[in-house]
C-alpha cells in the first residue's frame, strides 16, 4: 500500500501533475527498524531494498460532452471583455472522489488564444464518474484586435454557427486545477494539466443573423427581394 506523504508542495504537485498525464515514476523502496515491532524481524526488514514502478494514467480528465455558448452580440462587440458561458464535462480517473475547488484554465484553437477561464468551482465527481461543471465563464479579450485576428478565422472555418448550427470544435486546454482527492476532506493538491484537441461543442446564443430584405418602392406598388 502506497501512502502520498511528499516533503514538500511542490513535489506533491508535480507529482500528481505527471501521474495524470500518464508519467512513470521509479519506486525505490527500503526497509528500517522502524518496519516491524517484532524484534527477530528488524535486522531482516532493515535490509530490504527494491525498486517499482507507479504508472500514471492516461485517461483523458475532460471527456466529451462539454459545451460553449457564446453570445453573438457579445462575441461582435469591439468594447468590452466578451464572456462566454461554458460547462466542462469532468472525468474522475481516481478510485476516490474529486473534489474540484478551482480551475484556470487556458483555451487555444489552431494556435490561437481564445479565452481564458479562473473560477471557483466547487464540484464533487465520484471515482471513476463523471460529472458536468456548473456553468464557469471564459473571458475573451475587449478591443478589434481579437475580433480580426481570432474571431475572424474561427468564424471563417465554421460559417454556419452564425445561423445557429453546433460544431464539436477541438481546443487545447491548459490548465491548473486545485483539488482535493478524496473528496473535500481528502488530500489537497494542484494539478497542471494540459489536454490537446479537446472536443468542445460550440453554438452561438441568441438570434440568427436574417437574409437581407430590401422594399423597392414604386409609386404605390412595392417589390421585394
Amino acid at each position: 500500500v502506497f501512502h502520498l506523504q511528499p516533503a514538500s508542495a511542490a513535489i506533491r504537485d508535480a507529482f500528481l501533475s505527471g501521474f495524470v498525464a500518464g508519467a512513470s515514476f521509479t519506486l525505490d523502496i527500503a526497509g528500517s527498524a522502524d518496519s516491524t515491532t517484532v524484534t527477530s524481524l528488524k535486522d531482516a526488514m532493515a535490509s530490504v531494498k527494491m525498486s517499482s514502478t507507479i504508472t500514471g494514467i492516461t485517461d483523458k480528465l475532460i471527456a466529451t460532452g462539454s459545451a460553449a455558448e457564446p453570445d453573438a452580440l457579445t462575441m461582435l462587440q469591439p468594447f468590452n471583455e466578451r464572456k462566454t458561458p461554458v460547462q466542462v464535462m469532468i472525468y474522475n480517473p481516481f478510485d476516490a472522489p474529486l473534489y474540484i475547488k478551482h480551475m484556470t484554465a487556458t483555451t487555444v484553437w489552431n494556435g490561437l488564444t481564445f479565452g481564458t477561464v479562473d473560477q471557483d468551482v466547487g464540484l464533487t465527481v465520484p471515482a471513476k464518474g463523471t460529472v458536468l461543471s456548473p456553468t464557469v465563464t471564459m473571458v475573451s479579450p475587449a478591443g478589434l484586435g481579437f475580433a480580426l485576428d481570432t474571431l475572424a478565422p474561427f468564424m471563417a472555418h465554421y460559417p454556419l454557427m452564425l445561423f445557429g448550427h453546433a460544431y464539436d470544435v477541438p481546443f487545447n486546454i491548459n490548465s491548473t486545477i486545485s483539488a482535493v482527492v478524496g473528496g473535500a476532506d481528502g488530500y489537497a493538491g494542484n494539478v497542471q494539466y494540459s489536454q490537446a484537441d479537446t472536443i468542445i461543442k460550440v453554438q452561438l446564443n441568441g438570434e440568427a443573423p436574417q437574409p437581407m430584405v430590401a422594399q423597392v418602392f414604386s409609386g404605390s406598388n412595392s417589390t421585394t427581394t
